[in-house]
């Protein structure tokens, strides 16, 4: 596991726990990518689990949020997931001259 020491033990009791469970180790990994609209991902790898979560926004403890959230699906057995931060709609409604109806 990388960077242990910034998670709060709940947190690691959990990755601790799914490792266990799903018997492979699980790396949580902070990413940057350029798609700003990318929050976190869950990919297998050479047998182990990989959290990877964008660690470039606001506030310090915030990415706290995306590893819980990339937790909730891995203990779900869920392995190649993606998160995204939601469209917003009123740009698309604004290039369709919708916007104010």
């Amino acid at each position: 596991m990388t960077r242990e020491k910034e998670f709060p033990g709940p947190i690691m009791a959990r990755v601790e726990a799914a490792a266990r469970r799903w018997d492979r180790p699980i790396i949580l990994r902070a990413a940057r990518w350029p798609d700003h609209r990318l929050r976190g991902r869950v990919s297998q790898r050479a047998g182990a689990l990989v959290l990877e979560y964008r660690d470039d926004g606001a506030g310090y403890f915030w990415h706290l949020d995306i590893v819980n959230e990339l937790l909730n699906y891995v203990e779900q057995g869920h392995f190649q997931v993606t998160l995204r931060e939601d469209e917003d709609l009123s740009l698309f409604a604004a290039l369709f001259g919708e916007a104010g109806r």
